[in-house]
């Protein structure tokens, strides 16, 4: 098959189009024939080497394929696997995975990772689902027990996962605040269903802050950090709850009546199921910033470098 490797790490230019051995699922495992591969962050640190003492066995062994998330459709099963049958239409991860990940005609994943795509959502928006769904889930859901009448705040709304998150906090009956940095980004959170937005650059956060919860904010997601946090921070009320995904850097701070924590997007068959009832339960977008070719990942990886909305996605096949 074809994929995108790394035979080291550094800049974009290491990623090379090869022919390398398609991937034997093993027991408890899907191989997957890749649609859509999606493109983030993590992959880019990946390739820089930033991630390599969280690899398997202190650093995968080169060439690496990279591509943390993707969809396509079911090829094979491995042993043990009954919930999924060849040709099924699905989702997953592969974050760090020693089999390679979804930059290749073809992956194998634990089946505890994969999920059937969310009706209605075609498969190049669902290679760009995985990481920052299942990400948003976890933080909303998990640590900020987000629920109906809730006011929330989503700290860097106009990226992939703040995008996300306000869709799925809406979608669990908050009322959420998104805090961005661009006028396009302010219409795109707006668009995703936050009921009030704060452009840093343009807008008085305090005075939001007042209107959008006199009464204190409930939770905030911080999905990045940066000027503007601390003032959302203090603005929850007493027993407010406050989270972000580790490699938000600097970690937020909080005082002591606030329950603050970090976590990780950590996807199992439970968190498919209700991440795939919240997006069914109303429309739903995952905001695509580009679509490459397959054979174009350096270019989408030296995109990520500058101003975007959403997620990029490669398109295998």
């Amino acid at each position: 098959m074809q994929a995108v490797v790394i035979d080291g790490y550094g800049g974009p230019e290491r990623l090379e189009l090869r022919t390398v051995a398609v991937p034997t699922p093993a027991a408890g495992e899907v191989l997957i024939q890749v649609a859509a591969a999606g493109v983030g962050v993590w992959d880019v640190k990946q390739r820089e080497g930033a991630m390599r003492s969280m690899e398997p066995n202190g650093g995968l062994p080169f060439p690496v394929v990279l591509g943390a998330d993707g969809a396509g459709v079911i090829a094979a099963l491995g042993d043990g696997v009954v919930d999924f049958a060849i040709g099924d239409a699905v989702y997953g991860i592969a974050f760090l995975s020693p089999k390679g990940g979804f930059y290749a005609h073809y992956v194998a994943v634990p089946a505890e990772q994969v999920a059937r795509i969310p009706a209605g959502m075609d498969r190049i928006q669902a290679g760009a689902l995985g990481v920052t769904a299942v990400t948003a889930l976890r933080g909303l859901q998990d640590r900020l027990h987000v629920g109906p009448g809730d006011r929330v705040l989503v700290f860097g709304a106009s990226g992939g996962l703040g995008l996300t998150a306000v869709q799925l906090a809406r979608a669990m009956g908050a009322s959420v605040l998104g805090v961005v940095t661009s006028e396009d980004g302010a219409e795109a959170a707006r668009e995703a269903g936050a009921e009030r937005v704060v452009d840093m650059k343009l807008d008085d956060l305090p005075l939001a802050l007042r209107e959008f919860a006199p009464d204190g904010l409930d939770a905030v997601l911080a999905t990045a950090a940066g000027d503007g946090l601390a003032q959302g921070i203090a603005a929850l009320r007493a027993g407010g709850r406050l989270a972000w995904p580790h490699g938000v850097y600097p970690e937020p701070e909080s005082g002591p009546d606030v329950v603050a924590s970090a976590f990780d997007g950590r996807p199992d068959r439970a968190l498919f199921d209700r991440l795939g009832a919240l997006i069914e339960s109303r429309p739903f977008q995952v905001r695509l910033a580009a679509t490459m070719p397959f054979a174009e990942a350096a270019a989408a990886h030296r995109a990520m470098e500058s101003h975007h909305l959403g997620r990029m996605v490669l398109t295998v096949r």
